[in-house]
């Protein structure tokens, strides 16, 4: 789900805000999300860096919009979050708990995280990944 639009623009704002002061001493941004990794983007378009003077833009989520600009060269790279995957977890841990099973398969101090792998994205991997979310 992409972030509003006020989120985005603040995102720009604060990069517009620390280059002055920082400019080639930001060698990597790691953002949570791939909106706000092109939020940076947009930021440093504005401020009309060039590419190979940008520091490394990562995000996560592996979005329709992130996997594009990776497949460009625009992000470094995202993760993909399987969103198929984790609809599937929950809708099993819902059935468990509705049927009353307490062999949950889950970790942590409250036994309440379920693990999915998650899958490194980078530029040979993002036209493969585009394709096959047009086919979902």
């Amino acid at each position: 789900m992409p972030l509003p639009t006020g989120i985005v623009r603040k995102l720009k704002s604060k990069m517009m805000q620390f280059y002055p002061e920082f400019q080639d001493r930001i060698e990597l941004i790691l953002s949570n999300n791939d909106d706000m990794a092109l939020g940076v983007l947009d930021a440093y378009d504005k401020i009309g860096l060039p590419k190979d003077k940008r520091p490394f833009i990562y995000g996560i989520d592996g979005t329709t919009v992130g996997l594009e600009a990776v497949k460009k060269g625009n992000l470094m790279g995202t993760v993909y979050n399987d969103e198929k995957g984790q609809a599937k977890a929950l809708f099993q841990l819902a059935y468990k708990l509705a049927f009353g099973q307490r062999d949950l398969e889950t970790e942590g101090e409250n036994r309440k995280i379920i693990r999915l792998p998650y899958q490194k994205v980078r530029r040979e991997d993002s036209q493969r990944l585009l394709e096959e979310k047009e086919k979902k």
